[in-house]
């Protein structure tokens, strides 16, 4: 075990020690001396050996198997959880002071146990000895003013540990950079392919209700069966004095579509009531292919329930038929 670091809180010492996988262990007899409590009396609350169980499966910390009662002494605890909870009697090797020991993550329970700013002094500690190896407090601070060596060794690892710090932080921000390039051009694009595909739609909606007639099939590569049963969401969008693109993000936070590969379609709970159909049409991707995709549109019916659903007064201003 590595040489431990002995803290003061209120001129209590406070003995923090890496363990096992690297975490650190504290010395709970000391953390509860100040506030006249003793260990044990942590273990009294019922729910307590759950909170272990789960801080244990999480840092993937040994336990075994057995029943253990609140009454029960820190000894059998420990027995429970072996990687996580150590009481060292005596005189033992190496010199690690006598006491219970808790893993980082449960002395923060019991830190938070005994006192709210206990804790949080804990937690400081703890990270500033994962990321320096060493924590500013005053007794460390003299002991760098006494020993000038120490001094230099110190420095010298806070400044390679700023030093790759940096480092990361720069790279960080350039791979930030370019994704927020390859964002910003990849809804440029969306947004001229959608303006395009909002205008050409209108076109051929316009179109297909001036005619008054169904369009013939041919070949299914280049054209599309067109109803003027239907009605584009653009239409509905215009006459509501909103994009498509918004009317669909509206009925889609109010759960009456969702997205299936590339398709809008109705939830469950709208289906089979004649508000939608579906409309196929071909475009050319950028390898000049020709390729088919499928719209959802609107009948009469849903043209009506969308109004009336963004705002029920409508229904007696629009002139919408009920039918």
């Amino acid at each position: 075990m590595e040489t431990s670091k002995m803290f003061q809180y209120n001129g209590s010492p406070v003995t923090f020690m890496p363990g096992q996988n690297r975490d650190t262990m504290i010395n709970a007899t000391q953390m509860a001396k100040p506030f006249g409590k003793k260990v044990n009396h942590f273990f009294e609350d019922e729910s307590r050996r759950d909170v272990l169980l789960m801080i244990c499966r999480r840092n993937s910390l040994n336990i075994n198997e057995g029943e253990i009662s609140p009454s029960e002494k820190t000894e059998e605890w420990a027995n429970i959880f072996p990687e996580s909870i150590r009481v060292v009697k005596g005189n033992p090797a190496g010199g690690v002071v006598q006491g219970t020991w808790f893993h980082e993550d449960i002395a923060l329970e019991f830190a938070r146990w005994l006192s709210p700013q206990f804790a949080i002094w804990c937690n400081d500690r703890i990270k500033e000895l994962m990321k320096f190896g060493f924590t500013g407090t005053d007794n460390f601070i003299d002991s760098l003013l006494r020993n000038p060596e120490q001094t230099i060794s110190t420095l010298t690892r806070v400044s390679e540990l700023l030093v790759d710090e940096r480092k990361k932080n720069q790279e960080l921000s350039e791979r930030n950079f370019d994704l927020a390039e390859s964002n910003q051009k990849l809804a440029d694009d969306i947004g001229e392919f959608q303006v395009d595909a909002d205008r050409k739609l209108l076109v051929i909606t316009e179109q297909a209700k001036q005619l008054g007639i169904q369009a013939p099939r041919v070949e299914y590569a280049n054209k599309v069966l067109e109803s003027t049963s239907y009605i584009l969401i653009t239409i509905i969008a215009k006459e509501l004095g909103m994009g498509p693109v918004m009317l669909n993000r509206i009925l889609k936070d109010m759960g009456v579509i969702r997205r299936v590969d590339k398709t809008w379609v109705l939830t469950h709970k709208y289906q089979g009531k004649g508000y939608t159909g579906t409309e196929t049409y071909t475009y050319t991707d950028a390898n000049g292919v020709i390729k088919t995709s499928v719209n959802l549109v609107w009948t009469e019916t849903g043209r009506r329930f969308i109004h009336e659903l963004l705002n029920p007064k409508l229904k007696k201003n629009t002139g919408i038929s009920e039918a």
